[in-house]
């Protein structure tokens, strides 16, 4: 992902299309403190709740359309609802934390030849093979499970990367370079949910920076939010 924070100045100082200047940019998906990806180890903590302050979000653009509880350290409104991208992206001492939904228009595959603004491919019928086999590219892909949000059937991985994939997460429309899509960059390591809303491949994830000390908990945090998510 092209548009990505830059990991907070000591120590808080993903921060913009994952996993992004947090909101404006793409590539904030990246390495995990690991070397392998059969290394990345699941989180011990119970889900925490989501937010119990702000009121559920209606989407207004974002086409499936859901209704889900904000992220307990942001406001209520995200910072972007478009057709096929919802982000929430802290600020101040929260600017590397994002939450994150897209409904991708395509793709970029790693060292495709066409990789440029044009170049997109169609999202694979088996996504979750595609994230799987960016491990040959430098992904470091842990932790997977199965799960269900609303019903719907889900995979939850953790993903991060040694080297810059921009643009293999995903773009929110066509016409957009690979680094202004959504990929995986080794300042960042998300957890991410696919999601098949009925044939629509739907993307969730949330952002640390590696070697986070609230990785756990963060993530833990996210899978319980997941559990708020209603599609309309």
């Amino acid at each position: 992902m092209g548009r990505s924070r830059a990991p907070r100045a000591v120590l808080v100082a993903l921060a913009a299309s994952i996993l992004a200047g947090c909101s404006a940019s793409g590539n904030d998906s990246a390495a995990p403190p690991v070397s392998d990806p059969a290394t990345i180890t699941s989180s011990s903590d119970a889900p925490t709740p989501a937010s119990t302050a702000a009121q559920p979000y209606d989407t207004r653009a974002f086409a499936p359309a859901l209704t889900v509880d904000p992220p307990a350290w942001f406001s209520s409104d995200p910072v972007q609802d478009e057709p096929h991208f919802l982000t929430w992206s802290g600020d101040g001492v929260d600017v590397d934390r994002a939450v994150r939904f897209m409904s991708p228009v395509g793709l970029y595959p790693p060292g495709a030849p066409d990789k440029k603004v044009g170049g997109l491919r169609p999202l694979p019928r088996n996504y979750v093979h595609h994230l799987v086999g960016l491990r040959r590219h430098g992904a470091q892909i842990g932790e997977r499970a199965t799960t269900e949000v609303d019903g719907h059937p889900a995979t939850l991985l953790t993903a991060g990367t040694t080297v810059s994939l921009s643009g293999v997460l995903g773009c929110q429309q066509d016409g957009l370079a690979p680094e202004a899509c959504y990929g995986l960059q080794p300042y960042a390591v998300i957890r991410l949910a696919v999601i098949d809303d009925d044939g629509t491949t739907v993307l969730a994830w949330t952002r640390e920076l590696p070697g986070s000390p609230t990785r756990d908990q963060d993530f833990a945090a996210f899978e319980a939010l997941l559990a708020t998510v209603h599609f309309r």
